[in-house]
């Protein structure tokens, strides 16, 4: 996994990129990866994409506004990736696309953000957001 950060013009810029598979022993539920929710291609429920061997890249551009007393934060994001049985399925026409629109304030309990994500299969979902999420500190 590589995750790195930036700023252009006003705006803060994030990209990852994320790759699993399985190198030892044989391939299991245990050791599958999973993929969908938030920010894991966003516009798939949490854990719909799953398999023995993932990849995804993504980049988020955000702004801040507001004050000291209000700030608030909008942005959007782009994520492709897709997970598979054997690393050999991969490709760049194998994999599925989400992107999303997401506005937030900065509060005392973390972030509070509302967010929508569409995907390339005409699927839509919503999110709200309170706070962090544990997984997401270490993500």
């Amino acid at each position: 996994m590589a995750l790195g950060t930036g700023s252009w013009k006003g705006f803060t810029l994030t990209g990852l990129l994320f790759a699993h598979t399985v190198t030892r022993g044989e391939p299991g539920i245990e050791n599958a990866i999973r993929l969908g929710g938030f920010r894991r291609l966003s516009a798939y429920a949490p854990g719909q994409i799953t398999g023995n061997s993932a990849g995804m890249a993504s980049v988020y551009a955000s702004q801040a506004f507001g004050g000291p007393i209000t700030p608030w934060f909008a942005g959007m994001g782009l994520e492709a990736g897709n997970a598979w049985e054997s690393l050999s399925e991969a490709g760049w026409n194998r994999s599925v696309k989400s992107w999303s629109v997401f506005a937030g304030l900065d509060t005392f309990l973390g972030p509070v953000q509302i967010a929508t994500a569409y995907n390339n299969q005409d699927n839509w979902v919503a999110y709200l957001n309170i706070g962090f999420s544990f997984t997401q500190l270490f993500y």
